[in-house]
């Protein structure tokens, strides 16, 4: 089975095109309705001018909250976007009010967008809230069109009443009145107190309204928010990486311990990620001086086929030189301006520089000296030049221990069984890899070799971190691997019950394995 690594994920946000395009129909059949009822409409509005007028303000601020919070979300949607493909400038531009704190953490990190699990529950933690704070202002918009809808309704009915009281004493026949002229009286007292119902009953009419279609707007934008909400949660779970966490958070101690370990842990990936570009560069050449020494027409046997590999170990070496003196060496600061930094002490720089001595002294040949090396302005600095070992022996101590450095030993084969028992001889077993076009060669050495990593024309064969790998041999520490569900079980206990449920206590007891009857 071949498996390959997948790039970095790209952020997948949808634009709130669907909820703009519903509240624009909201709008639309306001609109119709206001044409259609326009005279009506009209003169329930002239029934109280300032206070309906307040109303009519208190709404257009509504309307604009929620198209407001859409296009916080389209602005939000651009940025991460732009952002994370290194287009438009959005790099440098200011980010939206809802992803400050999003911002500020990715600019931070440069090039590694790489976050911990507590700084990615803080992030969704303060854009939720951010979200909830926009939520509260168009709510209470809401509330405000009820009450002045009320409001309108108790002035109304507050002046009405009072009003009426007064018409009904005034009713009192006067001398030479008759009844004509009392129901007169009556009639003009009522027309005049029975318009503040009008104020009370279009006030309430007008808020009302407003609020209902404050409230469907406010819905629609709740969606948008909801669905961003939810993929800004799915992408950071893509660039959030596992650490440690404290289980006691009243303890200050655990959680300084705790940002240690993961900080330690951020700056292990790096080094090794800056290794691995190392490793891989240098062994592109390998792969592609070992195509050029193949020719293009022997692959009769797999031994005649390796042989003449080996014959051409010096062209190999020749074109190694010229790519590692051409490897650059700087801090991590300078970004893709250099292929690999610094060693993390000065304990492994000087292990480095007495294993590079005693290849030296054993007698192999230092074809690349980088023992001279110094970083101008970082002298104190745990720069380590590249080397480049040729005619080492498995004997020597370059060969049998691990450097942890930019040392490439080169141990020349005559043959496929030679070469193929170095690495099964060594006793480290961490990965290996061969570079062939002959399928036979590779099925043979992937059966045969006694390695816990195996890479077929791939430089560095490890896969994605949940499928279970390690190392076999020195390479190895207890039964299991360490990643994918090793891991898992490592930290998991079985418990095995055995239960059986006689019929009765009346059949006795029986003391005996049932699997023995």
């Amino acid at each position: 089975m071949t498996e390959t690594r997948e790039p970095e994920a790209e952020p997948q946000f949808t634009q709130p095109f669907r909820q703009i395009i519903s509240m624009v129909i909201v709008l639309g059949a306001v609109g119709f309705g206001l044409y259609v009822g326009i005279t009506q409409i009209t003169a329930i509005f002239w029934s109280n001018p300032y206070l309906n007028g307040g109303i009519l303000l208190v709404f257009i601020l509504g309307v604009l909250s929620c198209f407001g919070q859409v296009g916080q979300l389209m602005r939000s949607v651009r940025w991460i976007e732009g952002f994370t493909n290194h287009k438009g400038g959005a790099e440098s531009a200011a980010a939206p009010g809802l992803l400050a704190p999003l911002a500020t953490l990715l600019r931070s990190r440069g090039a590694r967008m790489q976050m911990s699990s507590s700084s990615s529950r803080s992030i969704l933690d303060s854009v939720a809230q951010r979200i909830d704070e926009d939520r509260e202002i168009t709510r209470y918009i809401g509330n405000t069109l009820i009450f002045l809808g009320l409001l309108g309704t108790f002035y109304g009915l507050a002046t009405t009443v009072p009003a009426l009281v007064e018409t009904i004493r005034s009713l009192n026949p006067a001398e030479g009145e008759d009844g004509a002229d009392i129901f007169a009286r009556l009639q003009s007292g009522l027309e005049s107190q029975l318009g503040g119902m009008g104020t009370a009953f279009s006030s309430s009419l007008l808020g009302l309204a407003g609020s209902l279609v404050v409230g469907l707007l406010e819905l629609f934008a709740s969606h948008g928010q909801n669905r961003f909400y939810r993929e800004l949660e799915e992408w950071l779970s893509t660039i959030t990486q596992l650490g440690f966490s404290s289980g006691d958070e009243d303890n200050a101690e655990t959680g300084i311990m705790v940002e240690f370990m993961n900080h330690m842990a951020q700056q292990l990936e790096a080094q090794q990620s800056s290794l691995n570009h190392h490793l891989g560069a240098l062994t592109h050449a390998l792969s592609g001086a070992m195509s050029e020494t193949k020719g293009s027409g022997s692959s009769d046997a797999t031994n005649d086929l390796l042989t003449r590999v080996a014959e051409g170990q010096d062209r190999l070496i020749e074109k190694l030189v010229p790519r590692i003196e051409k490897l650059k060496v700087g801090p991590y600061t300078s970004g893709n301006d250099v292929d690999y930094g610094p060693v993390v002490t000065a304990a492994a720089k000087a292990n480095i520089e007495r294993l590079v001595q005693t290849g030296i002294d054993q007698g192999a040949e230092l074809v690349v000296d980088g023992r001279d090396f110094s970083l101008q302005g970082y002298e104190e600095g745990f720069f380590v030049g590249p080397h480049l070992f040729d005619h080492a022996t498995k004997d020597m101590d370059i060969y049998k221990h691990e450097i942890f450095g930019p040392v490439l030993t080169c141990v020349r084969a005559e043959t496929y069984e030679e070469a193929l028992g170095l690495a099964m001889d060594h006793e480290y077993g961490n990965g290996t890899a061969i570079f062939t076009r002959d399928g036979d060669a590779a099925r043979d050495f992937a059966n045969r070799i006694n390695v816990g990593m195996v890479g077929i024309n791939v430089p560095i064969p490890v896969p994605l971190a949940y499928h279970t790998f390690g190392g076999w041999k020195k390479s190895v520490f207890g039964d299991l691997n360490q990643h994918g569900p090793d891991a898992f079980k490592f930290y998991t206990r079985t418990k095995t019950v055995t239960a059986r449920w006689p019929s009765g206590i009346k059949e006795g007891g029986e003391f005996s394995i049932p699997v023995m009857e």
